[in-house]
């Protein structure tokens, strides 16, 4: 997680959002000044008080950006993580053949002596539990 951070912390010249992170990100944004604009119209701040406004933008903005930071953070590793699990399975599918082939026959002789109403459970649990039951 560390070389992962500190990769996109180094990146700041290089922004990547698709089209929806920026919307969200500009939605953010406007949202926030929008929510610190009509604070000032309500309470009537001086202008010193409008340079304190600026500042809790300024410092809104920030947070927001640690906020995205630390989320392509996270997709980056939940994507590298998916890849090496990918990459794991299928050197041990290429690799360990042999052991499938006998973990495929204990199935198949467990599965043969199963009984019609069984089997028919099973797949119904199985499919259950994958896709999730829609009435």
């Amino acid at each position: 997680e560390y070389w992962v951070t500190n990769s996109w912390n180094t990146r700041q010249s290089e922004i990547f959002l698709t089209d929806i992170q920026e919307k969200s990100i500009l939605q953010k944004f406007i949202e926030l000044e929008e929510l610190f604009l009509l604070d000032e119209m309500i309470k009537e701040y001086p202008e010193t008080r409008l340079q304190n406004l600026r500042i809790g933008i300024y410092k809104q903005m920030v947070q927001l950006i640690k906020t995205h930071n630390q989320d392509c953070i996270h997709t980056i590793l939940h994507f590298s993580t998916n890849i090496i699990c990918f990459v794991m399975l299928s050197g041990y599918s290429i690799i360990g053949n042999q052991e499938l082939i006998i973990l495929n026959s204990w199935v198949q002789e467990f599965v043969y002596n199963l009984s019609d109403t069984i089997k028919a459970f099973s797949i119904l649990l199985l499919t259950d539990l994958c896709i999730g039951f829609h009435s």
